[in-house]
């Protein structure tokens, strides 16, 4: 194989950013160099104090080379959207950054991880310079400016309206304000800079990002047809336009699953250079496969991995458990970040359900927290691009109950390696752990039905092609 430049475009590098896009960025960065390809990565990354100008860092990570916009105009906003469509169409001081970090670093291949933070003119920037390039869609950011397509009424976002929609689901977008500013620098200070050396910090930040959100434009019920009167509805529907057209432009799209081609088609995009490429990470080829007994003698251990999160279904669960016949014939296991206030109102609202937060782990210890499940649940409210956490529970032999919903059904066969359910339906969840309790012996048999997932290396090798 030809070794080959490439630069890698994305918001952010870990620790200042977590969560599985930036992990499988750097994951792909790092593999794709250790095969002695030269990579270099450009990323609208940490802040200063409010009144910072923009301004690009050089640095590396190992044998990365970083190109660091500090200070970017175009703000992250951790999934509230924006009030400034147009500023994600085009914004020319990342622009000539990134074109900078081009002619310095003179790639042949530009990789757009994703396009948070960044503008959909950083394409045309790379069309002029005559770099080809392909992007990864991880999320559904390019046509939802909250990347989730996910409304506030609770239901899958299918239709832009004109973009009155997207006003709406943008209402809680902080503006460009001294208090927002605050809260990056201060998440830039604690999470990329100092070690994590303060157990309540990114919970402040937290606040301070929801503290310094502009109010709500008057808009009526989620959902409604009253008009909000205020927000730029055609701004919304042009930057819509602005990254079909830079996706267009690309050599390949990679979707990460069928179902997120289908539902870029639906928003309008046009797919013909499309290709589902699955994604991995080194860590899932580092899980333990080990042989699942039937449950004997004690409760179903239920595990939940990730951030506990309104939109990842996780009082569904609750709902669920507490509609049982035998609540008492399962425990709960939830393993990952939960904002405290979250937590007591689980705990207060559903006092019979056996609940324990066991709270964030390392992905070192991740063979230990899946051997105390017996069955996962992935119970998510919305369009899973893919759902890297059902490949971490079947590696590992273990059965999952999951939503029926975006790309989890590509993988999780109903009644084979796992079953399925209405999303939110705590009813018919409710039946389904039922019946589990009832034959527990559909565990170890589910588990002998899951396989090991495509390796690491192997994903590696798919890259290479692509960029050959």
């Amino acid at each position: 194989m030809t070794a080959f430049r490439i630069l890698y475009a994305g918001w952010g590098f870990t620790p200042f950013r977590g969560g599985g896009s930036v992990h499988c960025a750097e994951a792909l960065m790092h593999g794709m160099a250790a095969r002695g390809h030269a990579v270099a990565h450009f990323c609208t990354g940490r802040y200063g104090l409010p009144g910072s100008r923009p301004v690009v860092r050089n640095w590396t990570r190992g044998a990365i080379h970083e190109y660091e916009l500090q200070n970017s105009p175009i703000l992250p906003t951790w999934g509230l959207g924006t009030k400034s469509p147009r500023q994600e169409i085009v914004c020319l001081h990342v622009e000539d950054a990134f074109r900078k970090a081009l002619r310095d670093f003179r790639p042949g291949l530009v990789h757009f991880h994703e396009f948070m933070t960044m503008p959909a003119s950083l394409a045309r920037v790379a069309r002029e310079e005559e770099v080809p390039y392909f992007c990864s869609l991880h999320d559904y950011g390019t046509v939802c400016a909250t990347c989730l397509l996910f409304k506030h009424d609770r239901t899958v976002c299918t239709d832009y309206r004109n973009g009155v929609d997207c006003i709406r689901c943008c209402a809680e977008a902080p503006g460009d304000s001294l208090l927002f500013r605050g809260s990056l620098f201060a998440h830039s200070l604690f999470n990329g800079c100092l070690p994590a050396m303060l157990g309540g910090a990114a919970a402040l930040v937290k606040s301070l990002l929801r503290h310094g959100a502009s109010p709500a434009a008057p808009s009526g019920p989620a959902g409604s047809d009253i008009v909000p009167r205020t927000g730029d509805a055609e701004g919304f529907v042009l930057r819509r336009k602005a990254f079909h057209e830079a996706l267009a432009g690309a050599r390949a799209v990679l979707p990460v699953s069928r179902r997120v081609m289908e539902l870029f088609a639906l928003h309008g995009a046009d797919t013909s250079n499309f290709r589902v490429l699955h994604p991995t990470q080194p860590h899932i080829d580092a899980i333990v496969r080990r042989k699942r007994k039937t449950p004997t003698g004690r409760p179903i251990r239920l595990g939940f991995l990730g951030m506990c999160l309104p939109t990842k279904g996780v009082e569904t669960i609750f709902d669920a458990i507490s509609l049982m016949k035998n609540a008492a014939a399962v425990e709960l296991r939830l393993h990952g970040p939960c904002d405290p206030a979250y937590r007591d109102t689980l705990l207060r609202k559903y006092p019979a359900v056996r609940a324990n937060f066991a709270g964030s782990y390392a992905a070192a210890a991740l063979n230990d927290v899946l051997d105390g499940i017996d069955v996962g649940i992935f119970p998510s409210l919305t369009e899973e691009t893919f759902g890297l956490v059902g490949i971490e529970f079947l590696n590992a032999g273990i059965p999952v109950v999951a939503s029926r919903i975006g790309a989890i059904p590509e993988y999780l066969a109903d009644g084979e390696n796992g079953l399925l359910f209405t999303p939110g339906n705590a009813s018919e969840l409710s039946v389904i752990l039922d019946a589990l309790a009832a034959s527990p012996a559909r565990i170890a048999e589910m588990s002998a039905r899951t396989i090991r997932w495509p390796s690491f290396p192997s994903h590696l090798d798919d890259m290479e092609t692509i960029g050959n």
